[in-house]
């Protein structure tokens, strides 16, 4: 296995046509911050900024093929997980995980897309919390995805703390909860819950519908700063930084939840 002038990541997730979320913007935002990226797709779907008109999911086994394809000849240094859809492919990413001692897995509880359809099924949600999440580094979900994996209701931060101490049981060793979708209308506050301390990230709430794709922006993006060296609590800051100014930058495309300049840096 060569040695890599830059480090190598894996986003196992699906494919938006519209390339504003899935593996596009994975690929865009690894891109933008100077890591290799590499992936292996669980779905397709037919979808762009007013919503997602068909989903198809791969073969297991071709799943399977692609993960193996890549571990044999990369050197990861970080590996990201998006839409994974049903049961059975959470449960194959989280065999491989196991099988390949993955130190670096951040699981993304894609669930709903910015347009409200669904994108994993309910029946998936017991197979995350039962087998993936136990061997994730990191789980970067927003607050619905929060209140959905813990079953409660998230309307106030100290149910966003409780609702993080839960899911640290489930095994992840740090929780992100994205703060796009709480009640704050100055700010957005993400969270980072680590070695048993809150840490809260706030800047100014952007009011612009051309958000579609930011929750796998972020994941993308803090698997990036991990893969590059950063510790945890940076990688945390530069993500949502890197969100922040991405969708500061929209490019106004589509008539819908638009997609985010995720090359914001190059048109400066």
């Amino acid at each position: 296995m060569k040695k890599s002038k830059i480090p190598v990541v894996l986003t196992i997730a699906g494919s938006d046509s519209g390339s504003g979320a899935g593996i596009q913007a994975d690929l865009k935002t690894f891109s933008s911050l100077g890591v290799y990226g590499t992936t292996a797709i669980t779905v397709i779907t037919a979808q762009n900024t007013q919503g997602v008109r068909d989903v198809s999911t791969l073969n297991l086994s071709m799943i399977s093929s692609q993960i193996d394809c890549i571990v044999e000849d990369f050197d990861l240094k970080a590996i990201k997980t998006g839409m994974l859809y049903t049961p059975d492919i959470v449960k194959i990413i989280s065999d491989k995980a196991k099988e390949y001692k993955w130190e670096k897995l951040i699981v993304d509880p894609v669930m709903v897309a910015s347009s409200g359809d669904t994108l994993l099924k309910a029946e998936a949600i017991s197979e995350y919390k039962n087998s993936l999440i136990p061997m994730s580094f990191a789980i970067t979900p927003n607050i619905p995805e929060l209140a959905t994996l813990v079953g409660e209701k998230i309307i106030s931060m100290n149910n966003v703390n409780d609702a993080c101490m839960k899911i640290r049981k489930l095994g992840a060793d740090n929780i992100i909860v994205k703060g796009g979708h709480d009640n704050n209308k100055k700010d957005s506050i993400d969270v980072l819950y680590s070695k048993d301390s809150f840490y809260k990230y706030a800047l100014p709430r952007l009011k612009s519908k051309n958000n579609h794709g930011t929750g796998c922006t972020f994941a993308a993006a803090f698997t990036a700063n991990i893969a590059l060296g950063e510790n945890t609590k940076q990688s945390f800051i530069n993500a949502k930084d890197y969100v922040w100014n991405a969708m500061s930058n929209d490019l106004l495309l589509g008539s819908g939840n638009g997609p985010v300049d995720h090359f914001y840096e190059l048109r400066k």
